[in-house]
């Protein structure tokens, strides 16, 4: 468990919100601009509803959280018209019903968050120095499923069979400016057209910097 201030955070209506310690998960609620942060403290978890309503930010102390600074401090930040991750390097959005999961873990092979969806259904985002080759991507037991290229990235998919279940593994690769980025959804095969626009809305709404704004036209999904 981590103390250390948190390197991702979530930007919002006026908003940044940095969670007070790792791990923690941060959930888009539905139909709604709220968000929902939870941290784990030694000796259990501390949530807190944040919804801007009317410029104003309201604030619900979930059960067993006495104060705010228990779960996260929030700060004046950028005038955007949605929830966005941000990290020191780039911005994406959050998709509707996604949760942000952070572990803390500072290992330089680690992702610095995930994105949970439906359930057994993940993406993270990686910083290769250079793209890595289809035979670098593909892991033990892994069968080459199908490639392509699209206009916002390329892909190829992976599958393989677990415990009975099919899984896909589907990588989309790009590059934002000199910066590769290479997104990851794993999923139940059953499951990878449900995941398709979170995942072409993280991908097309990544924009390098911290500070930049959403790219021209760019309508979050």
């Amino acid at each position: 468990m981590s103390e250390r201030p948190a390197l991702v955070f979530i930007s919002g209506f006026g908003q940044r919100v940095t969670p007070a310690r790792a791990p923690y998960r941060i959930v888009r609620v539905v139909g709604s601009r709220a968000i929902e942060v939870t941290c784990q403290h030694a000796d259990g978890w501390r949530s807190v509803r944040l919804e801007t309503i009317d410029d104003e930010l309201v604030s619900c102390l979930g059960e067993h959280t006495v104060t705010l600074s228990e779960v996260a401090e929030v700060a004046p930040g950028p005038s955007l018209d949605a929830w966005w991750v941000e990290t020191s390097l780039y911005r994406l959005p959050l998709p509707e019903s996604w949760t942000l999961h952070a572990s803390g873990d500072d290992s330089s092979d680690a992702a610095p968050f995930q994105l949970l969806g439906p359930p057994d259904c993940t993406v993270h985002v990686q910083t290769p120095r250079r793209m890595p080759s289809l035979h670098k991507l593909q892991a033990p037991g892994q069968t080459f499923r199908d490639t392509g290229q699209l206009d916002r990235a390329a892909w190829l998919e992976f599958e393989y069979t677990q415990h009975g279940r099919a899984w896909v593994q589907r990588y989309e690769l790009f590059h934002r400016e000199l910066t590769a980025f290479a997104v990851t959804l794993h999923a139940p095969a059953e499951q990878v057209a449900v995941c398709m626009d979170a995942l072409v809305g993280i991908v097309e709404g990544l924009t390098l910097g911290a500070s930049a704004a959403p790219p021209s036209g760019f309508s979050q999904r």
